[in-house]
């Protein structure tokens, strides 16, 4: 029993969170400092030139005040299904940029939002953690961040935390100030520790070290992900336990006709992950299909835009590719990408992207590559076209099978929606969570 009542307990999610309701209630605001600094790098802009210039631009920029899209799409669909769930008091804490420092606190359909300032916005923080990462590629330990939380944790009291998104340290890196007598359930998005190993990209070593301390401090971790299960048991915490729950990632299957204006899509939050790829297969298929078209969707840095024109230009590309930017939230991306025919989702180290399984679901037939799960996707009819990664003529020649043969996408397509159909819906996921926030408290008292 709890001061919620005796049949329902609190529940706290630590996460990452953004959507157009959420955004309505956002007074954005640049601090003292931040004004400070900007009208100082405003100064140094206009005496140096150059990439110096470029630079000092860039740094101004992450300090100005600016929109925040739709962020972690799998949280909100989840707090929809927690609207229905009566007897736990979901409590949401996250980080949000651009606001006072005493936060944002407000209650909406059952659901209680406490997000606290980022301190990823000051202009002090971003200088440290910058020089840090350069010198000796070690991460911060938020140590502002992991205050407010620590704060709005006391004032809770929570029966369980729930930290989704254990890569994220910006963060996740409170659940070690937690006290020990709150059970802790940290959530895989992703795994580092695998990641680095596909990649072998020695830049995601921070990361890797603060998802260990959060895996080791934690009493529980939730993933569906075989792999991802046998890692952290093996190599990271013996002791912790294994909860079967996955993130409210399925989307409503939806094969509606709509008029088509590319030939393929490439979309991601970050596209810096694996659009590169999709560039350089799509000049290799464009050299047998001239007059195909792509259409890039999703956010990057201002350098990485620069990279992207650059390729685009000296690929002559210009004509052909398209880049939309980020959208302003989740239904956009989905609307845009029903725009074309076929959806080029080449993957570097995501097991199953998102965004292949949202394409599937919006009926687009899928070339992408084999990493670790992918190859599930076939495993009961063929529902993607697979290449190695780095291959990108194997790539091209997937694009063209479904250029060429319009059976093949139609095979792909039926197969896609018999599978998307047989997926876990959102609401039978959030039940498990539920389940799940009860059966940890009782094995944990």
């Amino acid at each position: 029993m709890n001061e919620t009542g005796a049949n329902k307990i609190k529940v706290v999610w630590i996460c990452h969170l953004m959507n157009p309701e959420i955004e309505k209630h956002i007074p954005y605001v640049m601090s003292a400092k931040n004004k400070s600094a900007s009208k100082a790098l405003s100064f140094f802009a206009k005496i140096f030139t150059g990439s110096l210039r470029k630079r000092i631009l860039n740094l101004k920029n992450l300090i100005t005040p600016k929109r925040v899209r739709d962020t972690a799409r799998w949280n909100t669909n989840g707090i929809k299904e927690f609207e229905k769930i009566k007897d736990v008091d979901l409590y949401v804490v996250a980080p949000l940029s651009y606001i006072h420092k005493e936060g944002l606190f407000y209650d909406e359909r059952g659901i209680h939002y406490r997000f606290f300032h980022d301190q990823r916005d000051d202009f002090l923080d971003i200088t440290y953690r910058a020089f840090k990462k350069k010198l000796f590629n070690k991460g911060s330990n938020y140590l502002k961040n992991r205050k407010a939380i620590s704060k709005i944790i006391t004032d809770i009291k929570p029966d369980i935390v729930h930290i989704i998104g254990a890569e994220c340290p910006e963060f996740s890196l409170a659940t070690v100030d937690i006290p020990a007598n709150i059970p802790v359930i940290a959530q895989l998005q992703s795994l580092q520790r695998y990641s680095i190993r596909i990649k072998k990209d020695q830049s995601l070593q921070p990361l890797v070290d603060a998802e260990t301390k959060v895996l080791k401090r934690a009493n529980y971790f939730g993933t569906a992900i075989k792999k991802f299960k046998e890692i952290v048991i093996s190599e990271i915490n013996p002791s912790i336990k294994h909860l079967n729950i996955s993130l409210a990632l399925t989307e409503k299957v939806d094969y509606s006709d709509s008029e088509k204006k590319f030939d393929f899509v490439y979309f991601a939050n970050n596209i810096n992950k694996a659009v590169d790829l999709a560039i350089e297969a799509f000049a290799i298929a464009r050299e047998t299909h001239p007059d195909i078209t792509l259409d890039i969707i999703g956010g990057s840095t201002a350098d990485y835009r620069a990279f992207l024109k650059k390729k685009i230009q000296d690929l002559n590309l210009e004509d052909s590719v398209t880049y939309e930017g980020l959208l302003p939230s989740h239904e956009d991306v989905l609307r845009q990408i029903k725009l074309s025919r076929f959806a080029l989702l080449p993957l570097r180290s995501d097991f199953i992207s998102g965004t292949i399984r949202e394409s599937m679901a919006a009926g687009l037939p899928v070339v992408t590559t084999i990493t670790g799960g992918t190859p599930t996707l076939n495993e009961k009819s063929q529902t993607v076209l697979l290449s190695p990664i780095g291959d990108n003529e194997a790539l091209a020649k997937n694009m063209s099978l479904l250029l060429d043969n319009p059976e093949l996408a139609e095979k792909l397509k039926k197969n896609a929606y018999e599978l998307s159909s047989e997926w876990e819906s959102n609401a039978e996921k959030m039940r498990k969570w539920r389940d799940a926030y009860f059966a940890c408290t009782y094995d944990f008292n």
